[in-house]
This record gives C-alpha cells, structure tokens and sequence, in this order.
C-alpha cells in the first residue's frame, strides 16, 4: 500500500497548472509555474509549497483507506504604482483561474481528484513603485490508498 498521496498530489496539481500556463490565449498563458516559489520569480506566478493529509478507513475488508491531501497553493502577482485594490484584483482573478481550471476537471488521476478549497491567506507587501500581492490556498485533494 501507498504510505501516502501527498507528493503524487503536488505534482499532479503543479503539472495541471504549468500544462495549462503554456496554452497560449488560455487563463494561464504566461504565468510562471513552479513546483516550489522559484528563486528568481516572475509577475505573475503560481507555486507549490507544503503538504499535509488526513486519513479514513473507508472500506476494512477491501482494506481502502481515503486519504484527503492538503496542498499549499501560492499565487504571486508584482503589479507596478501603488493601486493596491488593483493588484488584490490581478491576483485575485489568476487565482480564480486556477481554481476554475481544476474545477472543470476534477479528476487529476485515477486515484486522485480534486476536491475544493479548505482555506486562503492574502499578503499584501508594498514596494517602492510596487505591489506584490500574495494569496496562499489550501487547495483539497482525495485519493484512495490501496494495497
């Protein structure tokens, strides 16, 4: 049996997202997508960070266990002057497609779909002549453990 989905979860996630920012026209065209934040980092990008995941015997005699994985999602935009509703509504909207793309096709695998949203965080950090804005999201995912 699988000791956990966490890595194939991130992976698959990440993956999801890059293919759909090398579409060009799509949501996501031009977005720098990273398996973890990228230490020379674009303005606008979407990266991976921690996991966690809960499990729950859903069937003993086929010996299944559900695993639900939590994904840390970061989305990064750096928008030039000072207008912060403006840049909380760039990140806002990238997010947004993001969340919409996975929402259209759940199923990442097989044995792995997502499932929604646990929780966000939003970061607003002013620099000179610029605003970077950061919303980080406990993006839900379900597998099956199986033996």
């Amino acid at each position: 049996m699988n000791a956990t989905a966490i890595y194939a979860a991130k992976r698959e996630l990440i993956d999801r997202l890059d293919r759909a920012s090398q579409q060009v026209g799509g949501p996501l065209d031009g977005v720098q997508v990273s398996y973890m934040r990228p230490g020379s980092i674009g303005e606008r990008a979407i990266y991976g960070g921690s996991g966690r995941s809960a499990y729950a015997d859903a069937d003993a005699e086929a010996q299944l266990v559900r695993e639900t994985v939590t994904v840390g999602l970061y989305v990064r935009t750096l928008s030039l002057g000072d207008d912060v509703r403006a840049a909380e509504a760039e990140v806002e909207a990238l997010a947004k497609a993001a969340v919409t793309l996975l929402a259209d096709d759940r199923e990442l695998t097989g044995e792995l779909s997502f499932a929604g949203l646990l929780a966000s965080i939003a970061d607003v950090y002013p620099h000179y002549e610029q605003i970077e804005c950061i919303l980080g999201m406990s993006v839900r995912l379900e597998s099956w453990l199986v033996p």
